[in-house]
């Protein structure tokens, strides 16, 4: 089977002192450098031909290097800054804009009948030249301003788009990130209320993510399981001898000597200091613990028949406790799992998380429940 491959047509507009100028006729080569969170940059080569003089008409120069204004000047065409626009097209009458910028360099002499060159940024540039020192009092009266803080880690922090997105099941804030990028853009870049658009978050992202993170949660199951399994294989992790009818932390498999297991479907979990909790809580609490958790999990994953007896025993309990059946604390797989800690560790753990990728993931419940933390998505504990 054959297949045809064929290149994108170019098309690219500079705005000159003179005007705005079609590059595309000229074009023989482009190359586009698209990177995320970071300058794009461009390089196109053109033909640079000689036409007749418009002053005298027996002389020819280079269109441009030789640019003849209409005061008879002669100057290059192109220059540093000049905006520029690139398109692509591969179907028929359907362009696609793939860079925006300004020129870095521009051809400014030449000898010799051939190509030219120049190479732009995109229009991030602006913002990469522009002088941003966080550590002065500006930013932190610009970044208070628009609702923002800045943490003692260095972290910045909307508190009040922070509360109206917990417990919002299905949707994400951007936390006003989008105006906060508005307002440098036009405070400190200097753009023109006309030349910024900052495109919402579509419909249903959250959902979306979530689902992602769940299918990401199994599958990361899985292989700790299959490779748990391996290892066990490998070194022959079964006992021998007069203890082998022993029971060993309340079972009878060595496998789950690592911690006193509940019984059920322990699938999902992991052990994080010696406590089993549900396994995408435990990277969230070594997250914590890296940045200045000093507290301890009181408890975490339960079975049925656990949940069960602190249930029957409520009356002597001064937290919350939910019905058999209904607890966070008895599921392992995203959203469900929660985690108890010691009372004078809670409001720490709190903060740090508020102020970590995870501050809509795991989140404290509060005056609810003063050691409680779990997903908020169906307000159960």
């Amino acid at each position: 089977m054959k297949r045809l491959v064929y290149s994108p047509s170019i098309n690219a507009w500079v705005k000159t002192d003179t005007g705005v100028f079609d590059l595309s006729p000229y074009v023989t080569d482009c190359t586009i450098d698209r990177r995320v969170n970071s300058v794009s940059f461009a390089r196109l080569t053109f033909r640079n031909p000689k036409i007749p003089d418009p002053t005298n008409p027996k002389k020819q120069r280079f269109l441009f290097t030789e640019h003849v204004r209409d005061d008879g000047s002669i100057h290059p065409m192109l220059h540093p800054m000049d905006p520029i626009i690139i398109t692509m097209t591969r179907l028929k009458g359907r362009p696609i804009q793939v860079f925006t910028g300004f020129c870095d360099t521009t051809p400014y002499i030449q000898l010799y009948p051939g190509t030219a060159q120049l190479t732009a940024s995109c229009t991030l540039k602006r913002l990469q030249y522009t002088y941003w020192d966080p550590a002065l009092p500006f930013v932190q009266e610009f970044m208070l301003a628009n609702g923002w803080v800045i943490t003692k880690s260095g972290t910045a922090l909307n508190p009040s788009a922070e509360q109206r997105r917990r417990g919002v099941e299905g949707e994400l804030s951007d936390s006003s990130i989008g105006f906060l990028l508005y307002q440098i853009l036009q405070q400190v870049g200097g753009w023109d209320q006309s030349d910024i658009y900052i495109q919402g978050l579509p419909p249903k992202i959250g959902k979306l993510v979530a689902k992602l993170y769940q299918d990401t949660a199994k599958e990361e199951a899985q292989s700790i399981k299959d490779f748990h399994d391996f290892l066990h294989d490998l070194v022959g992790a079964s006992y021998y001898g007069s203890l082998g009818s022993t029971t060993l932390s309340g079972t009878t498999s060595n496998n789950n000597a690592d911690v006193n297991l509940p019984e059920g479907d322990i699938s999902g979990t992991k052990v994080f200091e010696g406590t089993r909790v549900a396994g995408w809580i435990a990277p969230i609490l070594q997250y914590a613990r890296q940045h200045g958790w000093t507290g301890q999990v009181t408890s975490g994953f339960r079975s049925y028949e656990k949940q069960k007896e602190l249930w029957d025993n409520r009356a002597n309990n001064s937290n919350p406790v939910a019905p058999p059946g209904t607890s966070n604390h008895e599921g392992s797989k995203f959203p469900r799992g929660a985690v108890d800690v010691d009372t004078a560790s809670a409001e720490q753990l709190s903060q740090i998380l508020l102020q970590s990728p995870y501050a809509a993931t795991l989140v404290y419940a509060a005056s609810k429940d003063p050691v409680h933390f779990s997903h908020p998505h169906d307000g159960s504990y």
